[in-house]
């Protein structure tokens, strides 16, 4: 019997951790949409984002190891990663809610996006991860600050 309800405790949290990830998806762009084609959407509303930091996985202070962004602002993003600036076959979602931090995909390039807008996807920023003295930030506004 404590093993059913134990189990039947799993899948009501495993549930509502699904539909938590299915909500957070709707209101971003992700792999898995129609919009994404090895074009990329041809809608993107342009926006800005504040108060992103970003460190390497490691040592404090390091330029090798994995890009953390850090969401210091107050609204959520996303990241869609990609192994370069053409195609988007094994593009990786990345949900990254106000006020925490993420280990992004260890990829090229990473598009940050805010909310939707009117169902038209968000550009709030790229970023080029190309090695570690080769990282470029492309943004409306101020770009990521280097967190220790």
């Amino acid at each position: 019997m404590r093993t059913t309800s134990a189990v039947r405790s799993l899948h009501t949290r495993m549930h509502a951790s699904s539909n938590r990830t299915a909500a957070v998806r709707r209101r971003y762009l992700t792999a898995d949409d129609p919009e994404w084609t090895n074009d990329g959407p041809t809608n993107w509303i342009i926006g800005t984002v504040e108060n992103l930091g970003y460190s390497r996985l490691g040592i404090a202070g390091a330029t090798t190891g994995h890009l953390v962004l850090l969401n210091e602002g107050l609204a959520d993003l996303a990241i869609l990663s990609t192994s370069g600036l053409c195609g988007t076959d094994g593009a990786l979602f990345t949900y990254l809610p106000s006020g925490s931090s993420r280990i992004l995909p260890d990829s090229e390039f990473h598009i940050l996006q805010g909310e939707r807008r009117g169902g038209r996807p968000v550009l709030m920023g790229e970023i080029i991860d190309d090695g570690p003295l080769a990282l470029q930030f492309f943004f409306d506004g101020p770009p990521p600050q280097l967190r220790g």
